[in-house]
């Protein structure tokens, strides 16, 4: 199921950049890849439990590993946008006219 996966991303990655430009695919790419890490732990739980806990338990316990790891991959992901945000504040805060001199 993942061998699929760069030939979505290039499609993906060619249409959107044909219809709506660089920085749109830059964030189809981004949400892309935090969408696969969730895609790629289900996979991986499945594949590990699916014949010792049965169907419906392994299927279940993969969905939630999804979810926790969607969970701490958006926390992390906006953690490590904060930082960036104030420096962008303090960049703009130096750009500011200076006061006329008495």
């Amino acid at each position: 199921m993942l061998t699929t996966i760069p030939t979505i991303a290039a499609v993906l990655a060619l249409f959107t950049h044909a219809q709506e430009g660089a920085e749109r695919t830059i964030g189809v790419m981004r949400g892309m890849t935090h969408g696969l890490l969730g895609f790629a732990s289900f996979l991986t739980v499945l594949a590990a439990t699916l014949e010792p806990l049965g169907v419906l338990r392994a299927f279940l316990l993969a969905a939630c590993a999804v979810v926790a790891v969607q969970f701490f991959e958006l926390r992390s992901a906006l953690q490590a946008r904060r930082p960036a945000a104030d420096v962008k504040a303090d960049a703009i805060a130096d750009l500011s006219l200076p006061e006329a001199a008495e």
